[in-house]
């Protein structure tokens, strides 16, 4: 969920409106947030029904931390609206995105039982990825 919110925020970012409130650039953040989670729960919990006939409440479980990860990711993204003017915000909070999906990467990469190298090598293809699937949402999109 982290990693999907913060490609799709970093692509929120892109393309604000030069002009963008405070106010505008965090509902677009925490709409994003909220709207991504709900719809990742009622996703999850309905595949699990399909699946298995019911939600467990290993698959409850399982959703409510998507929703806590993708608060805890418009929470981070948010903070830098708290401190400066929107459009250094904006910068800000997309710097705070590309560490969240990296040290996504890394943990991620080391947890599989990649060496430091490896795993610092899987972070910066995951990155460079990432990168390219915002450019080409936007590009899509505008």
């Amino acid at each position: 969920m982290v990693l999907y919110l913060a490609i799709v925020l970093l692509s929120v970012h892109l393309a604000r409106a030069d002009d963008a409130s405070k106010a505008e650039d965090l509902a677009l953040i925490w709409g994003t947030a909220v709207g991504l989670g709900l719809a990742h729960l009622f996703a999850y919990d309905l595949t699990a029904v399909l699946a298995e006939g019911r939600a467990t409440s290993e698959d409850l479980l399982a959703g409510a931390g998507q929703i806590i990860a993708a608060v805890l990711t418009a929470f981070l993204a948010s903070i830098p609206y708290l401190l400066t003017d929107a459009a250094d915000a904006s910068s800000v909070s997309s710097l705070i995105l590309l560490g969240l999906i990296s040290m996504t990467a890394y943990l991620s990469a080391r947890k599989a039982g990649a060496n430091h190298p490896g795993a610092l090598l899987f972070t910066v293809v995951i990155v460079a990825v990432a990168v390219v699937v915002v450019i080409i949402k936007y590009s899509l999109t505008h």
